[in-house]
């Protein structure tokens, strides 16, 4: 019986032997991500168990980070720009603000802005009406953000409107 403890297949490392069998045995790994498994021996020999199960799904996607901030405000800005049923598409795409060409792609996007610094930061566009893209986007606070809105003027019935609304 060989002792694979130390060895490594793709992305798992064998620590120790779950308990000992004649036949298929099964061994303690831990992930190059830091996961730890149990996995079969014969699902390590013959390659179909690469990893805990990161490998999969950093296959579905090419930046691995599709769980952060950084990716749902990616996300946020393009829907608001591109989708009509949105409920903020008035104020963006239904205005004509627009999301660069180089910014389809996300990885072009965290090229171009980094990943978000702080929590306590979102995107914030330099000119209120110009598109999201490299040269006017940068990361702003909330009262930054404040101050970077439209003109409004006072309705006769008493609501806010953008100014040239009237």
């Amino acid at each position: 019986m060989i002792d694979f403890s130390g060895r490594k297949f793709s992305r798992l490392t064998v620590v120790s032997e779950v308990l000992p069998r004649k036949a298929n045995r099964k061994w303690n790994c831990i992930c190059d991500c830091g996961e730890k498994r149990a996995v079969w021996q014969s699902g390590l020999l013959s390659g179909a168990t690469q990893s805990c199960g990161c490998f999969h799904r950093d296959r579905l996607t090419t930046h691995g980070m599709r769980y952060t901030s950084t990716y749902r405000i990616w996300i946020n800005m393009r829907v608001r720009c591109e989708n009509p049923k949105d409920p903020f598409y008035k104020d963006y795409g239904g205005r004509g603000i627009r999301v660069c060409n180089r910014w389809e792609k996300f990885e072009n996007f965290l090229a171009d802005m980094g990943p978000r610094p702080s929590l306590r930061l979102t995107l914030d566009r330099k000119n209120n009406d110009g598109p999201y893209c490299k040269k006017n986007c940068k990361w702003s606070t909330a009262s930054e953000q404040a101050k970077n809105r439209r003109p409004r003027v006072r309705m006769s019935n008493g609501q806010y409107a953008p100014k040239g609304f009237e």
